[in-house]
């Protein structure tokens, strides 16, 4: 069912129709530069005199973040276009994980592939859960590289009817010590930074908007903060037989203001690590339940 809200009759989707819509499928051609431009927008480069994280940076034999995947082709069309009454300085991340299956050459074409898997509708004032997930192929060899699943807060779009959120089976991190903890500082212009790799979210750099949203500034991109935390995690299990990263999940407990010292710490499990982060100024969980799961190379999984 469609609705009509203006005189011009411009037709509006419900948010309930949405997993019905198919979404064109977006091209990028990316290179050594842009991957070195997500690392330094996630914070990598504060060591450059340790090769492992030089080695993100510099084009010389250039590593590349897994979670680089994630800015790539990014399809954001559908969730600007006023059809699906989606306000997107109202839209807040609630989680992610990104599967990886194949590691990105430094160079090449992709092509992403969106689709919106369930709407839940929280109640009037509530909000709308939106679920989606975007997989990126590469084009020169069509491999699937990665797939992203998200799931967002439309803050704005409650109440029109939909099926209600389910309970969730949240991941927890262990009732223990963690076996490893990093302090990490974020810089007052990161998001600044970070969006150039994609994510022009006016919320991460307008004041205005930020304000209008409830909250006291600019707000750190989601994304850039499980940078952060896979960077780390890469880093501290690069001496290991199991470094690369296979999947990496988790719940946005709280918000980072750019600027803000993080505290990153991490369980490991085997292959199977969690991980939680904390704004330590305010004492504020911010990233909950991550997962990771970390192999030796791609082609052993």
């Amino acid at each position: 069912m469609s609705i009509w809200t203006n005189r011009h009759q411009t037709p509006k989707i419900l948010l309930s129709e949405l997993p019905l819509q198919e979404f064109n499928p977006i091209q990028e051609r990316y290179n050594e530069r842009d991957a070195i431009i997500y690392a330094l927008g996630v914070g990598v480069g504060q060591a450059p005199e340790d090769p492992f994280e030089l080695g993100f940076v510099y084009e010389k034999e250039l590593n590349i973040l897994p979670t680089f995947n994630a800015t790539l082709a990014s399809p954001t069309a559908w969730l600007q276009d006023l059809k699906h009454s989606i306000d997107l300085t109202q839209l807040v991340a609630l989680s992610h994980r990104l599967d990886v299956f194949n590691q990105l050459p430094s160079a090449g074409s992709v092509t992403s592939y969106v689709r919106v898997t369930h709407v839940y509708d929280r109640g009037i004032g509530k909000g709308a859960v939106i679920h989606w997930e975007r997989t990126l192929v590469l084009n020169e060899s069509g491999q699937i590289i990665s797939r992203l699943h998200a799931r967002a807060l439309a803050r704005g779009n409650g109440g029109f009817g939909g099926e209600p959120s389910p309970k969730r089976n949240d991941e927890f991190v262990p009732d223990r010590p963690s076996d490893y903890s990093v302090e990490w500082q974020t810089t007052k212009a990161q998001s600044l930074l970070y969006r150039q790799s994609g994510d022009l979210n006016p919320l991460h750099v307008d004041p205005e908007i930020a304000s209008d949203a409830g909250f006291a500034r600019p707000i750190l991109h989601g994304l850039c903060t499980l940078g952060i935390v896979a960077f780390n995690l890469m880093k501290i299990a690069r001496y290991s037989d199991t470094s690369q990263i296979r999947k990496i999940s988790t719940r946005y407990a709280g918000i980072v203001y750019p600027g803000e010292k993080l505290l990153i710490e991490f369980w490991q499990e085997k292959e199977q690590w969690h991980f939680q982060c904390k704004a330590c100024e305010r004492n504020s969980i911010v990233l909950d339940g991550g997962t990771a799961t970390l192999a030796g190379s791609y082609s052993s999984f």
